[in-house]
C-alpha cells in the first residue's frame, strides 16, 4: 500500500456485489460479443439524486459500493461500481468450460457526496475509462476492490498476473482537492514468486509533492528507497484518468 492510505489509519468499506445472468455463446458468437463489447455508449448521469440507485443509468447495475466520509463533513459519502447488465457479453466459453463465465460489460465509476440534511446524494465526478475492458481472452479480471479511507481517500485497486509466478498489484488514490476531485497518490508492486523468495519492484508516486519512490527488496529485506521528483504539474482530474493497466504514472495519462 502507499503513504496515501498511511496519513491517517484506514478502513475497508463495505462492498456489495450483484449476481451476473450468464448466456452460453457458440464460439462465433463469442465472437462477436467480444467486438460489439468494445462499443460502449455512456448515458448521463444526474447531478442529484435522493439514492444511489438514482445514479444508476438503465440498463447498468451497482456492481460493488465503497462508503466513507470523502469530503470531511462526517456524512457517508459512496462511490458506485456500475456496470451494465447485458446478458449477451456474459458468456460460457463452451470450449473451456472449466474457464467459467466471462462478463465482458463495462464499467465505470461514479463517485457522490451525501447531502448534510439527508436530502440525497450529489455528483462528484464519474470515470468511464479508468477499468480496463474485459474480454473473452482476459485471464483473470483485473478489478480487485475499491475503498474509502479513513483520511478521506479513495482507493481502486486492480490486480494482473501472466502466469503463477508473477503478480502486479496497481492502486490509484484519489483526493478531493480546492481544484477538484484529483489524482493524489499511485502505487505499482511486481512481484516474482521463486522457489524460497518472493522478489518485489514498488513504485509509489506522491503527486502533491512529486516524490517518486522506487524500492526492490527480495523477502524480508527492508532497502532505503530511490526517490526522486517529477515535474511541477497540476494534479489530474478524476475523470481523466485512462485504463488502469496502461497509465503512465510519470507522465499522469
Amino acid at each position: 500500500m502507499n503513504r496515501i492510505g498511511s496519513i491517517a489509519k484506514g478502513f475497508m468499506a463495505a462492498v456489495v456485489l450483484s449476481s451476473p445472468l450468464m448466456t452460453t455463446l457458440a464460439p462465433s458468437a463469442v465472437m462477436a460479443a467480444t467486438k460489439s463489447a468494445s462499443v460502449v455508449r455512456y448515458q448521463a448521469i444526474p447531478s442529484f439524486a435522493a439514492t444511489p440507485e438514482g445514479f444508476v443509468p438503465a440498463g447498468w447495475n451497482i456492481e460493488k459500493r465503497a462508503q466513507g466520509d470523502m469530503n470531511g463533513d462526517d456524512v457517508t459519502d459512496m462511490a458506485l461500481v456500475l456496470r451494465k447488465d447485458d446478458p449477451a457479453k456474459r458468456f460460457q466459453n463452451i470450449q473451456k468450460p472449466a474457464a467459467g463465465v466471462i462478463d465482458t460489460n463495462p464499467r465505470m465509476l461514479v463517485v457522490i457526496l451525501a447531502r448534510q440534511d439527508g436530502s440525497g446524494f450529489t455528483l462528484l465526478g464519474e470515470n468511464h475509462t479508468l477499468f480496463p475492458a474485459v474480454t473473452r481472452t482476459t485471464k483473470k479480471d483485473p478489478f480487485a476492490r475499491v475503498s474509502v479511507e479513513s483520511n478521506h481517500v479513495l482507493q481502486v485497486e486492480f490486480q494482473t498476473s501472466s502466469n503463477e509466478d508473477q503478480a502486479t498489484t496497481i492502486d490509484f488514490s484519489f483526493f478531493l482537492r480546492p481544484e477538484g476531485f484529483s489524482l493524489v497518490g499511485y502505487s505499482r508492486m511486481d512481484s516474482e514468486f521463486n522457489f524460497l523468495d518472493t522478489d518485489e519492484t514498488i513504485l509509489r508516486i506522491f503527486y502533491l509533492s512529486g516524490e517518486r519512490q522506487m524500492v526492490k527488496r527480495t523477502t524480508g529485506g527492508q532497502p532505503k528507497p530511490e526517490t526522486t521528483y517529477l515535474p511541477k504539474r497540476p494534479l489530474s482530474p478524476f475523470g481523466s484518468i485512462g485504463n488502469a493497466l496502461t497509465f503512465n504514472p510519470d507522465a499522469r495519462s
